[in-house]
């Protein structure tokens, strides 16, 4: 097997934003999946293009995508939706669910300090896990990007990722109760963390 490469998606070509979307769909939308009946290929090809590869970091190992981060700025977030291109491809009421939690997540503007990075979409392939593919994404932007805050949220029933960010040096700072659909799934609050990274 390889060694774990980290790239910027932009440095790479078209097959790898495949993989990457289809990643991020396995972590984080399966359940809406199950529930909307929507085919995978459907939905990759719905939002690829709302993926700003300079925001996205993967893991590559064999030559295959396996594990994903985004970071979002003071200079933007991590997607671009089209909820136009998403109702027309999806349908009229699940484009519009899948834009609404997605805007909500990873496109609504944030006020964020010059030196702050937000972490977000955070997920490791099945395949790839418990190989430290999340702390070498981690440790990666720590040591490369030009910020000396990174900041995270996480839910509190993700207990494995909440270990992984107490060791790498995370530190919670605030919690929020989370919504109503949200709490459908299980989950009670959503737990905000913050690391200080000392530049020299």
């Amino acid at each position: 097997m390889d060694e774990l490469s980290i790239r910027n998606l932009s440095e790479l070509d078209d097959r790898y934003l495949e993989q990457t979307v289809r990643l991020f769909i396995d972590g984080f939308l399966q359940e809406m999946l199950d529930r909307t009946q929507i085919e995978v290929p459907v939905l990759v090809e719905a939002l690829k293009q709302s993926f700003l590869r300079d925001h996205y970091y993967v893991g590559l190992l064999d030559d295959k995508v396996v594990g994903i981060l985004a970071v979002s700025t003071d200079d933007g977030r991590s997607h671009a939706l089209d909820k136009t291109k998403l109702r027309r491809e999806l349908g009229l009421i699940k484009g519009g669910l899948i834009y609404a939690i997605l805007y909500k997540e990873l496109q609504r503007p944030m006020d964020m300090p010059r030196n702050q990075c937000y972490i977000e979409s955070v997920t490791t392939d099945a395949s790839a896990r418990g190989k430290g593919v999340a702390s070498k994404l981690l440790h990666y932007l720590f040591d490369t990007l030009p910020y000396d805050e990174f900041v995270l949220e996480v839910v509190d029933s993700n207990v494995k990722a909440i270990k992984l960010y107490d060791r790498l040096g995370f530190v919670l700072f605030k919690r929020k109760k989370a919504d109503l659909f949200t709490r459908m799934g299980g989950i009670r609050e959503r737990l905000y963390m913050k690391k200080i990274v000392v530049k020299s």
